[in-house]
């Protein structure tokens, strides 16, 4: 049985259906994509997604998932602690698997970009190079997009 979203804040996450994992720089998962806000707004709003908008996450949800079945899941928390959670589960997908969900595009804080780059150097001995060079690609996009102002070579 589907239930609706629910008219609340919270952290959510849309996956392949059936637990798909989708190949990662290291590992696999079914996650595409992570969020956090109003739920039952942010939910339509991904789902009727503007094509013309490079910076609308309903398309990359779309794209990433070439018309597989998607499920939703959520949790209703206070915003502050929404907010937290989001980040605590980007992290955590970034640790494990050396870059975001696919459909999610940037870190938002300069505190995430700093951990980003601890996180980087924890994990850059557990690479092949091929996984490193494209983790020191997604690492130089986020900076130069963001203008943090350095670059890792």
């Amino acid at each position: 049985m589907d239930m609706p979203a629910p008219p609340a804040i919270g952290v959510y996450a849309f996956r392949v259906a059936g637990g798909c994992a989708i190949e990662r720089v290291r590992g696999a998962s079914d996650i595409i994509y992570l969020g956090q806000g109003e739920i039952q707004k942010r939910l339509d709003a991904h789902a009727s997604p503007d094509w013309k908008d490079w910076d609308d996450t309903g398309w990359r949800i779309c794209w990433v998932a070439c018309a597989r079945k998607l499920e939703v899941a959520w949790a209703c928390l206070p915003k502050e602690l929404a907010t937290q959670k989001e980040r605590e589960l980007l992290e955590e997908y970034l640790l494990d698997h050396c870059e975001l969900p696919p459909a999610n595009r940037r870190l938002d804080t300069p505190s995430q970009q700093s951990r980003l780059m601890i996180m980087a150097e924890s994990v850059f001995y557990l690479l092949d190079a091929e996984q490193l060079r494209v983790l020191v690609d997604f690492i130089n996009a986020l900076i130069h997009k963001k203008g943090v102002g350095s670059h890792i070579d």
